[in-house]
C-alpha cells in the first residue's frame, strides 16, 4: 500500500488537537507534529497544545513524531521551511508515497478518506485537490473552496519539496480532484478569532493584510445570521464581492448568502462538545463590539 504522511503544523489550538492527531493516526502511515506560533505575535496563545502532542508522540512513539522548529517571523516563510524539515525526518518516505497537509483546522469523514485512499493508490496523481465546506460562525453556515493537499514524492532525495508559500517544487502534470461529497471540513473560521487577527498581521513580510483585519473586525465579528443581506450589503460596500467573504476565495451562494448543512461532521469531531457550540465568536468573547448592529 502506498505510504501515507502526515505533516501537521499547529499552535493554540487545545480543544481541536486530539482530535486531529486521533484522525491522522487512524488515517495515515506516519505523523509528523511541529507546534510552532511562527511569529512572536503569536507566542501569547500558547496553550496546551504541545502538551497534548507529546502524550500523543509518547503513546504511539512509532506513528507520530514530534519535529522541532527554532521559529521564525513569517508564516508565509516558515511554513516551506518546517515542511521540508518533516519530509527530510519522516522514515517511510519514499518515490511514490503521498504527502498529506494536514492543518489544524481541516478534518475528513471516514468516507472522504476511503475515496482518497482510492486515488492515492491509483499512483495516477501527482497532486491532488479537495474541495471543502469552510464552516463560518458554526457547523451548519459553510462557504465553499478547495485547496491542494496531498502531494506525490517523485524524488526523495530532494532537499526543497516546498517553497515559499506551500508552492509545491515536485512535477505535478497529473491533477486530481476530491470531490465537495467526499471533501474536507474547513473549521479555520471557528478558531480563535483573535490569533486569527494577529497571524494575518504577521503571514507575510512585505505586505499588509488590512483587507482581512477590516475584514474581521467589521464584518465576521458582527455578521448576523438572521441578516444575511444586510451582511452581503456591508461586505459588498468594504471590499466589491457579494458574499460574507472579503475575496471570491471562497464562495457564497448566488444570493451572496452562506450554504446549510445539516449533517454529520467527521467522526473524530462528533466525539467532542465542539458540535454543541452555537457561535464561535461567542465561544471566544469575540462575538460584537458595544454599540455595534
Amino acid at each position: 500500500m502506498t505510504p501515507l504522511i502526515g505533516l501537521v503544523v499547529v499552535w493554540g489550538i487545545e480543544e481541536w488537537v486530539e482530535p486531529l492527531l486521533q484522525e491522522c493516526l487512524f488515517y495515515c502511515d506516519e505523523t509528523l507534529v511541529t507546534v510552532a506560533s511562527h511569529s512572536k505575535n503569536l507566542n501569547k496563545f500558547e496553550d496546551r497544545t504541545l502538551e497534548v502532542v507529546k502524550n500523543f508522540a509518547t503513546a504511539y512513539p512509532s506513528r507520530l513524531e514530534i519535529v522541532d522548529f527554532d521559529g521564525g517571523n513569517f508564516h508565509s516563510i516558515s511554513k516551506a521551511t518546517i515542511l521540508n524539515k518533516m519530509i527530510k525526518e519522516s522514515k517511510v518516505v519514499e518515490n511514490g508515497a503521498y504527502l498529506w497537509i494536514r492543518d489544524g483546522d481541516e478534518f475528513y469523514p471516514t468516507k472522504s478518506f476511503l475515496r482518497l485512499r482510492e486515488m492515492i493508490d491509483s499512483g495516477e496523481f501527482d497532486k491532488i485537490l479537495v474541495r471543502e465546506k469552510f464552516f463560518y460562525i458554526n457547523m451548519q453556515h459553510y462557504l465553499k473552496g478547495d485547496h491542494f493537499r496531498l502531494f506525490k514524492v517523485i524524488d526523495s532525495t530532494s532537499d526543497s519539496f516546498f517553497q515559499p508559500t506551500q508552492f509545491w517544487m515536485q512535477p505535478n502534470k497529473k491533477l486530481g480532484i476530491l470531490p465537495r461529497e467526499y471533501g474536507m471540513f474547513h473549521y479555520s473560521m471557528l478558531q480563535n478569532p483573535f490569533m486569527k487577527m494577529e497571524f494575518w498581521k504577521t503571514e507575510y513580510p512585505d505586505r499588509k493584510q488590512n483587507t482581512k483585519t477590516v475584514w474581521l473586525d467589521r464584518i465576521y465579528r458582527n455578521y448576523n445570521l438572521n441578516d444575511q443581506d444586510k451582511w452581503t450589503k456591508e461586505n459588498y460596500k468594504l471590499f466589491s464581492v457579494k458574499s460574507p467573504w472579503f475575496s471570491d476565495s471562497f464562495r457564497a451562494d448566488k444570493n451572496g448568502h452562506l450554504f446549510r448543512y445539516d449533517g454529520k461532521h467527521p467522526e473524530m469531531i462528533e466525539r467532542t462538545n465542539l458540535t454543541n457550540i452555537k457561535d464561535f465568536r461567542k465561544h471566544y468573547g469575540f462575538r460584537k463590539k458595544i454599540g455595534s448592529n
